[in-house]
């Protein structure tokens, strides 16, 4: 807002009456739930508990990789075994899987892609997955339509 030279704004004081000097905050004096900073200063009441040694330790094989957890493949809870979708399975052979880069079809050595042979998509037995490559997958998929 301008104002005039040599004019400067009113005064506010309590007996105003206006919005700014009356006006009070929806929240004041409420707890609005934040965390006041203090509390994640080092030696506050969430910094006091320790690891007991036997839980470093294990902290420690377990950043390193010595212990494996049991909540891989088929002990995670949401394993589904054969279950599972056409694209899980094509993803879980591409992962646990190595390829040759060579086509059974053709013999060349190009990008490889595995093929289902007998429709069952079993990912127990790998006899019944060939290696081709992308164009031979295609053709193999055509003849089947």
């Amino acid at each position: 807002m301008t104002y005039l030279l040599g004019n400067e704004p009113p005064k506010h004081n309590d007996n105003c009456g206006c919005f700014r000097c009356t006006h009070v905050a929806w929240n004041k004096g409420l707890h609005t739930g934040l965390i006041p900073r203090t509390a994640f200063k080092l030696g506050s009441v969430g910094f006091t508990r320790k690891h007991t040694e036997e839980t470093k330790k294990k902290l420690s094989q377990l950043l390193r990789g010595r212990i494996i957890l049991k909540t891989r493949d088929d002990n995670h809870y949401l394993w589904k075994g054969e279950d599972a979708s056409y694209s899980s399975k094509h993803k879980w052979i591409e992962k646990h899987w190595k390829k040759t880069g060579i086509c059974k079809e053709c013999g060349a050595v190009k990008k490889t892609q595995w093929h289902n042979v007998d429709g069952k998509y079993n990912r127990g037995d790998k006899s019944s997955w060939v290696e081709l490559c992308v164009g031979c997958h295609i053709k193999e998929h055509g003849k089947a339509n």
